[in-house]
């Protein structure tokens, strides 16, 4: 037998915290030293427990290495006023789950006292054999809640009609499980891959005022003709009104991937058809706009994938006479990306490693705890996943 007195935890088969490196715990069964481990190489090391053992709860001990760093209380930025209004956080998980914790782990640290709810929305199916169904217990004493929407839609076009009629299908839209449940006034919409440097909440809903309905950077302009031609931005967007056969010309002149002459209408050229409120950051104000948008308005839900993300949404509400504001502080998109775009990790493995692995150097040196949760739940999630996956062979 042996005692273990270092940073070791017990983990249950639904993955929470039995015991910790505060307890001393003994070591029953016989085989490899546990100091050693079974799985070497990673964060964490990994030793399953034999069965029995100390009993049937505890599935094994993991021995962690994250530094030390910041206490549980100091995780939550609560240094402002707690009466301020507080604003729900939408985010889609499709892998990359220690980029989502560097997410998560700054969004809170900066805005976490403006914070309600998080509904983290998981893709049914992971890239590469990912597992992310444990982030949400990274983080104790927030409120997260997971939601896997029914019906998989990815990156295809949506069927408009069906938005209207079938609820099952709207609610497996990006963000939509979100705005339906919030009870707040505001919802944050964040891409699972970006990094918070500032109260960026508080900085968008004090911009926002009662002005504009939604705050945050404003158009795919690296792709739009008018950007090429040096006569719209993301901050001018409201004042370029060009007439149709100068939206033309300029389309002409500039061609854009995405922006086919066909694309511009003849009695409202604007917005172009790249103009949109870019979803890996931005507040969106429920309390204006839910009469408006499906399922209560006929507006197209704010996740629907028509020209990409958020166009035809951004469109309607921009021709109904609603304002939006260019904001791009407080926060850098896809920051361990070579490219400064997350998508390409989505379909490169190579790419993804890469990524993946700066998240997981970030997060162990600048939040410790919550590295040392989600290796540690990643580890028994991964090795229990092999172990239905042999069982079932």
């Amino acid at each position: 037998m042996q005692e273990l007195t270092e940073n070791w935890y017990g983990i249950d088969r639904n993955g929470q915290f039995i015991f910790s490196s505060v307890m001393h715990v003994t070591w029953l069964g016989a085989g490899p030293d546990p100091a050693e481990g079974r799985l070497s190489g990673l964060a964490g090391r990994f030793l399953p427990l034999p069965t029995p053992s100390i009993g049937h709860l505890i599935i094994a001990i993991i021995k962690l290495h994250g530094q030390a760093g910041m206490s549980e209380a100091a995780m939550i930025d609560s240094t402002s006023n707690d009466a301020m209004p507080k604003v729900d956080v939408a985010l889609c998980v499709y892998g990359r789950p220690y980029n989502t914790a560097v997410t998560l782990a700054s969004l809170l640290r900066h805005s976490g006292h403006r914070i309600g709810r998080i509904l983290l929305q998981e893709d049914g199916t992971q890239p590469f054999g990912e597992t992310v169904d444990y982030l949400s217990r990274c983080f104790p004493g927030v409120e997260i809640d997971r939601y896997i929407p029914p019906v998989r839609i990815g990156h295809d076009f949506v069927d408009t009609a069906r938005i209207l009629r079938d609820d099952a299908y709207r609610l497996s839209l990006r963000y939509q499980k979100a705005w339906e449940d919030s009870a707040q006034d505001f919802l944050f919409v964040t891409h699972n891959d970006c990094l918070f440097t500032s109260d960026i909440i508080s900085e968008m809903a004090a911009a926002a005022s009662d002005v504009f309905v939604g705050v945050g950077q404003i158009g795919q302009c690296w792709n739009c003709p008018a950007a090429f031609a040096e006569l719209c931005s993301g901050s001018s967007h409201e004042d370029f009104k060009p007439s149709y056969e100068e939206a033309i010309a300029v389309v002409r002149a500039h061609p854009g991937p995405r922006t086919p002459e066909w694309s511009i209408q003849k009695d409202r050229p604007m917005p172009f058809p790249e103009c949109r409120l870019n979803e890996f950051a931005c507040l969106i104000s429920l309390k204006a706009l839910r009469g408006e948008v499906a399922p209560v308005g006929d507006i197209l839900p704010f996740g629907s994938m028509s020209g990409d993300i958020g166009t035809s949404w951004f469109r309607a509400l921009r021709l109904a006479g609603y304002r939006f504001l260019d904001y791009g502080r407080g926060f850098r998109h896809a920051p361990f990306s070579d490219s400064g775009a997350g998508n390409p990790s989505q379909r490169d493995h190579g790419i993804y490693q890469v990524q993946e692995a700066r998240a997981r150097d970030y997060l162990r040196t600048h939040y410790p705890k919550v590295f040392d949760r989600l290796t540690a739940l990643r580890l028994v999630t991964r090795t229990l996943k092999g172990l239905e996956t042999e069982a079932a062979g």
